[in-house]
């Protein structure tokens, strides 16, 4: 029977090849620079989230970064990778803004992140105290009815 190539069989020893140094090298570096990459951009929202400029640019430039990052969070891995930097407490506080787009869109990142995600649920990380995510959002639209 001929080698398929479905992966039930084993390979033909002659067709395997073995990588090159360099190509062994660009290969890491390709892998790094992925799983490094939207890490350092969740960074820099996190940051530009801080700087809460007056005005509707300014929030409409939140909220640019806020759709950025639930993309980014669909992602299991990043998801969890936000709550790691830090991110999590910036999306709570926003939960707090007058301004109901930003309320909105921080309360879809947090979704994201803790949607099928335990280590994002329960997240003893800086700035929220070892306790469910999904109770801070409940403490979090108590408050906003309550402001309202």
């Amino acid at each position: 029977m001929r080698h398929q190539a479905d992966g039930t069989q084993p390979p033909d020893p002659a067709a395997v090849r073995t990588i090159s140094e360099e190509d062994r090298r660009f290969l890491e570096a390709a892998m790094q620079e992925y799983a490094q990459e939207p890490v350092k951009r969740m960074q820099e929202i996190e940051k530009q989230l801080h700087e809460q400029a007056p005005g509707e640019e300014a929030v409409a430039r939140q909220e640019s970064l806020l759709e950025e990052l639930a993309e980014l969070t669909e992602n299991i891995d990043f998801a969890r990778d936000l709550a790691m930097i830090g991110g999590l407490p910036t999306l709570l506080k926003l939960l707090q803004s007058p301004h109901p787009g930003l309320r909105a869109r921080a309360a879809e990142v947090l979704a994201t992140c803790a949607q099928a995600n335990p280590p994002v649920q329960v997240s003893p990380r800086p700035g929220i105290s070892s306790g469910h995510v999904s109770m801070y959002l409940l403490l979090g639209c108590v408050g906003l009815r309550s402001a309202q």
